[in-house]
């Protein structure tokens, strides 16, 4: 019992980890618990959005089943960063350092098995794509929203960064995925 509680109070404080701390930030700085909401809000709108709210066939169950198991890799995904984990490096330090980045996946992995998280984030490769896209998306809104209140210096340096991996990942999107951020794009373009 006392793993599962040293693991419970690891997670929750992964939660806690700002992201962006190596940039100026207007109004405050965002945290893995902040940026793992909005994720969950941003695959429920492309996943769950049209799924009944009553009995639903085999292949309706199936997929429920995939989306629960993708919402709860959304939520375990970024905890590793957490004060018994790995802590949060620069996205980019790990562009600019393959074998940092190397090494800090092999942590991270290290730092979830240690924590009881790895049989979260077990999931299928269409969830695992769906979770990157949903990760990039929500990166994307974030700069956005950076962008709209001013600040010009983390916009300016990341936006291109942040929709070149978008446009990257754009000839395996589905359609809503597509539409949200060709959405998005407009609103930063004109920015």
């Amino acid at each position: 019992m006392l793993d599962n509680q040293i693991n419970l109070e690891s997670w929750l404080d992964g939660g806690d980890v700002k992201r962006f701390h190596q940039w100026p930030m207007v109004y405050r700085q965002q945290t893995v618990g902040e940026h793992t909401f909005n994720m969950l809000l941003i695959s429920s709108h492309l996943y769950l959005e049209n799924i009944p709210n009553f009995l639903v066939s085999e292949d309706e169950s199936q997929y429920l089943v995939e989306m629960l198991s993708l919402q709860q890799a959304i939520l375990f995904h970024d905890l590793s960063e957490g004060r018994k984990g790995v802590s949060d490096i620069s996205g980019w330090a790990k562009r600019h350092y393959p074998d940092l980045k190397k090494s800090i996946k092999l942590a991270e992995s290290e730092a979830e098995n240690r924590l009881g998280m790895s049989k979260f984030l077990d999931i299928t490769d269409a969830s695992r794509r769906r979770l990157k896209v949903c990760d990039k998306l929500e990166l994307q809104w974030t700069i956005l929203q950076q962008g709209f209140m001013g600040n010009s210096v983390l916009f300016d340096a990341t936006w291109p960064v942040v929709t070149g991996w978008l446009e990257e990942m754009f000839p395996n999107m589905s359609s809503s995925e597509r539409s949200l951020y060709s959405d998005w794009r407009k609103l930063g373009d004109r920015y």
